[in-house]
């Protein structure tokens, strides 16, 4: 190939290029039959699969179970496979682009080694969810709680007060994760007009005291009679959610900003911070499932779902939810559609 013939190509001929001499330069063959978790772009573990005729930078995976998040339909999808090698004793990271195959096989493209690491955790994902569980064949032993501390294909780690025996079989419930599976499927609430003016304005109440204890100010302002269709369960979820985040990352010693106010035939419900701004980056990645930013901004941990699931409310109410940052620190928006109120033209 001539040196014009390079110039001549996409830029995604090249990337597909450079990750087919990465691997092979990496000698990805070695992982064939490693057994991985699949993870979406929004950090979702979808599936957990066998690598199959790993040949330079493509592969095939054999899912685990039937069933998956992807149709035939649906375009090549980036993610990020985990696993561990027992021919190298070590955990290793890669990323790819993932379609459905022939039959129940999946097809891998565009491979390539991310990380490897000796320490075999590096293929779990840490949380700190709360949940309960109960042990199996005890039927009069109440629920006990727990904290589920890390997650991964081999199962979970959970804390809890009392120790159990080895070979007790558990069963975990976690709120938050069946929360969003059910959003997932599409169960949500039933959809009515929900005064959000009111709705808001209690949910800032119980926030007062606790913004009070934290050094912070909290300063509200909200317009009366914004209506809008849908649960008032789970908007006053997503209301919560944005006023915890800001408790736990605005600047000490600072005054949070609570808005909600009426823009044409949408509201626009606005939580600023001052703080340290956030990247662009950081800005798309906030809204994934388990991220959690630097540890050294907030005041306490999570488990990284809170603003996952404001945003699956708001998708569910057909709006969306978006973060902007400057230098005064940063602002968590979320936008939905008004609907007529009692008493106005088409209102219930």
């Amino acid at each position: 190939m001539g040196l014009f013939d390079a110039f001549r190509k996409s830029p995604k001929e090249r990337r597909v290029e450079e990750a087919h001499r990465r691997a092979m330069k990496e000698d990805l063959e070695v992982y064939s039959g490693m057994r991985v978790e699949v993870t979406s772009g929004d950090s979702r573990i979808f599936l957990v699969a066998r690598l199959l005729e790993l040949r330079g930078d493509r592969a095939q995976l054999e899912p685990g179970a039937d069933g998956s998040l992807m149709t035939r339909s649906d375009e090549p999808m980036k993610v990020t496979l985990r696993g561990y090698s027992s021919k190298e004793g070590r955990a290793v990271s890669m990323e790819g682009t993932i379609r459905m195959g022939a039959g129940k096989l999946w097809q891998l493209e565009n491979l390539a080694l991310v990380d490897r690491a000796e320490n075999r955790a590096n293929v779990r994902i840490e949380t700190s969810i709360s949940g309960g569980f109960t042990v199996d064949g005890r039927p009069g032993v109440p629920e006990e709680s727990c904290t589920v501390r890390n997650m991964g294909m081999g199962g979970v780690c959970f804390s809890a007060q009392a120790r159990r025996d080895v070979g007790d079989k558990l069963h975990l419930r976690v709120d938050r994760l069946l929360e969003l599976a059910r959003m997932d499927v599409g169960k949500g609430e039933a959809q009515e007009p929900v005064d959000l003016s009111r709705l808001v304005g209690d949910a800032l109440l119980p926030f007062e005291p606790v913004f009070f204890e934290a050094g912070l100010t909290l300063e509200s302002h909200v317009e009366e009679g914004i209506w809008v269709r849908g649960s008032g369960v789970q908007l006053a979820q997503a209301a919560d959610i944005l006023l915890d985040n800001a408790r736990k990352y605005a600047a000490p010693e600072s005054a949070v900003s609570l808005r909600l106010e009426r823009t044409g035939r949408w509201c626009l419900l606005r939580v600023a911070t001052a703080g340290e701004p956030l990247t662009r980056q950081e800005r798309q990645d906030v809204f994934k499932r388990f991220y959690r930013a630097d540890p050294a901004r907030a005041r306490e941990g999570g488990c990284g779902l809170g603003l996952s699931i404001a945003q699956s409310i708001a998708a569910a109410h057909r709006g969306r939810i978006w973060a902007e940052s400057g230098p005064a620190g940063n602002v968590f928006l979320i936008r939905l559609p008004v609907c007529p109120g009692p008493g106005e033209a088409g209102g219930r």
